[in-house]
């Protein structure tokens, strides 16, 4: 199971056909990569869940090509929280061994990650990998700050 957790705030001049791209590449990806996997699709700020779970790729392609960007307040902690919310993860339960959840976090917009570090050690604790990927000249740094351990 994966979910997409892309950054549409800040990004709407710069970055939007990149953040588009890539999103549609890596759900393509994951579709010719895995077998029986699900996607879902998060896109903050705000905060709101395009798709749920969902192993139908030709309609989470069609909403990945739609994507639109907007301005806003990144709310990376409140999107991670959704992330788990949506692998209906329970906080004392760490997934079964056979199976990989992940999360990909796609930003192009560097931003105070002191708010997310809570949401990414719950998700951590879960087994649950986060994969932080950047569109344009995002540091490596920041992108270690998004990312599992």
């Amino acid at each position: 199971q994966v979910v997409l957790l892309l950054d549409t705030s800040g990004v709407k001049d710069m970055f939007e056909e990149e953040l588009r791209a890539a999103a549609l590449r890596l759900a393509e990806g994951i579709r010719r990569n895995t077998s029986g996997s699900a996607c879902a699709v998060v896109s903050y700020s705000p905060v709101e869940v395009l798709s749920d779970l969902s192993s139908d790729f030709a309609q989470l392609h069609t909403l990945l090509a739609g994507l639109r960007c907007r301005a806003g307040k990144p709310q990376s902690a409140q999107a991670l929280r959704e992330a788990k919310r949506l692998l209906k993860l329970e906080s004392s339960e760490p997934q079964a061994p056979d199976r990989q959840q992940v999360v990909l976090h796609l930003t192009a917009a560097p931003e105070n990650t002191k708010d997310s570090q809570k949401a990414l050690k719950v998700l951590d604790a879960l087994q649950v990998s986060v994969l932080g990927l950047g569109i344009g000249s995002v540091k490596v740094e920041h992108l270690m700050k998004i990312s599992s351990p």
